[in-house]
């Protein structure tokens, strides 16, 4: 759970694994590292026999996004499964934030590029006035 990108090519290698154990965590794992490169493998993992594995699976396709992903879960979205089609609606919806271009943007770049980041917090305080510094600060600041 570092979410060190070196580790990419690992967890896309265990997702052929014969563990259904290591799958679903290699299938988590590379939803939580984002790795695009999984797409076609998470998706055929979407047919494994453990519920488990396509879940993690459905939620790593959801991270990653994608049209053939987005394609995928949308007809699993329909199938007889409840579980699998709750979760993949759920996947859908995690896709408006991390999946694609078109997606919910949480934070305005420019408003965080903004100057004042560079000054220090301590130097713009200027209102020794606050009687929230009681007797205190008043016998520091006439030293």
């Amino acid at each position: 759970r570092s979410a060190d990108t070196r580790w990419r090519g690992l967890a896309r290698a265990e997702l052929q694994n014969p563990s259904m154990a290591m799958r679903m965590e290699a299938a988590r794992a590379c939803g939580e590292l984002e790795v695009q490169k999984a797409e076609r493998e998470l998706i055929e993992l979407l047919a494994d026999d453990e519920q488990m594995v396509r879940l993690a699976a459905i939620f790593a396709l959801g991270r990653i996004g994608g049209q053939r992903a987005k394609e995928a879960l949308r007809v699993l979205a329909d199938s007889d499964d409840a579980v699998d089609a709750e979760a993949a609606d759920l996947a859908l919806e995690e896709m408006l934030f991390y999946g694609s271009d078109e997606g919910i943007e949480l934070f305005d770049d420019e408003e965080d590029e903004e100057d004042s980041w560079d000054l220090d917090p301590w130097m713009t305080f200027d209102d020794l006035d606050d009687d929230d510094f009681g007797a205190y600060a008043d016998d520091e600041l006439d030293e």
